[in-house]
């Protein structure tokens, strides 16, 4: 059996090449598709879906005002802690590295970001990381700013990641606008002792607020005329889907891929069903038969993978396999095999039954 395997794939090059070219062009198809669709998946799960509906992001609020430092306090004094979201950020310039220590309010809490591993910030004593943080430290590992504990460690943004920092302001703002490309390391939690250990600074481009915020920093005075309803924001590569669509669209996706290898493969056994007859006369069962042609098509599957996932590394590097694409294609592969054995088995039995 293995040398009449070897002798038709050695026969039909030319067949199987056009095979591997159209695998390959398939999955490479897939992978294009379904890293953009599951990136936006996941941004949209985290960022979107806990946002409350009134959240307003707005430009330039603090313009009448002298003094910031005494912004946190207001806000817990007033009482607006859950209904003003603002940002304390500390940067520490070093010749190696920039750290940058960011504080949420408590309504930024809510805005959930997307991370490599772990979970997000869930309250005051516990820390999200990233850029080169993401190798030095591990989940559950404390951190301590000299020997002040900060809090422990809960997730993970990766080494490379998109963090919405309040330093953009401006008219007409999309969410490319507000969510800035970062790699640098970053500390970022809910604690308010770095207020004091790190003198931080409270961002003065913008901040978020509720309806609720809104109407009562209007009272104080604050410039929050000029904002923008944050899911109404223009669409930028983050426009908000829902989560169903998405869904939709990655289960319709693995369909169309399981029933184009289900033709090709089903076209495959008719052009050689001539030649799989006088193999039954010969004495083969339909289970060797079906060896007989499955097995080169295999090989022409593994080798356009083999091909797509070298082009795909140096393509997509990491992102690939942050995503897990690289499983989601081997597991529509390997459920694509299984639909096209039973079909050739099925053929063969009618093709006996016919003769």
């Amino acid at each position: 059996m293995l040398y009449f395997i070897v002798k038709r794939y050695r026969k039909n090059i030319v067949q199987n090449l056009i095979l591997i070219l159209a695998f390959f062009n398939l999955l490479i198809g897939l992978l294009y598709y379904t890293n953009d669709e599951l990136s936006d998946f996941q941004y949209n799960r985290n960022i979107f879906e806990r946002v409350p509906a009134d959240s307003k992001y707005v430009s330039d609020p603090f313009e009448d005002e002298m003094n910031l430092d005494f912004f946190p306090q207001r806000m817990e004094t007033s009482d607006l802690d859950n209904h003003v979201g603002y940002e304390c950020s500390y940067m520490e310039h070093g010749e190696e590295s920039v750290k940058r220590y960011v504080y949420i309010s408590d309504y930024l809490r809510a805005f959930r970001y997307p991370l490599e591993r772990g979970r997000w910030i869930e309250n005051n004593e516990e820390i999200v990381i990233g850029g080169d943080h993401s190798s030095q430290y591990e989940l559950g590992d404390s951190y301590y700013i000299g020997s002040q504990y900060i809090g422990k460690i809960v997730g993970d943004l990766g080494k490379e990641y998109r963090f919405m920092l309040l330093n953009v302001s401006g008219e007409d703002l999309n969410y490319d606008d507000i969510f800035t490309s970062l790699s640098e390391d970053i500390f970022v939690t809910n604690n308010k002792q770095l207020l004091d250990l790190c003198q931080m600074e409270v961002s003065s481009r913008a901040i978020m607020v509720d309806s609720c915020g809104y109407e009562e920093l209007l009272k104080q005075g604050f410039g929050v005329e000029k904002n923008q309803d944050f899911r109404k924001m223009q669409e930028g590569k983050y426009e908000n889907k829902t989560t169903r669509e998405n869904k939709i669209m990655i289960v319709f996706l693995i369909l169309a891929t399981v029933f184009t290898s289900f033709y090709l493969l089903y076209l495959y056994c008719c052009k050689n069903i001539t030649e799989l007859g006088v193999m039954r006369e010969q004495g083969y069962c339909d289970y060797e038969l079906t060896i007989y042609l499955i097995v080169p098509v295999l090989i022409d599957i593994m080798v356009s993978y083999i091909g797509v996932c070298i082009y795909s590394l140096k393509t997509f590097g990491n992102d690939i396999a942050n995503n897990n694409l690289y499983v989601i294609l081997l597991l529509i592969v390997i459920v694509s095999i299984v639909c096209v054995f039973a079909l050739i088995q099925n053929t063969m039995k009618r093709k006996g039954k016919r003769q």
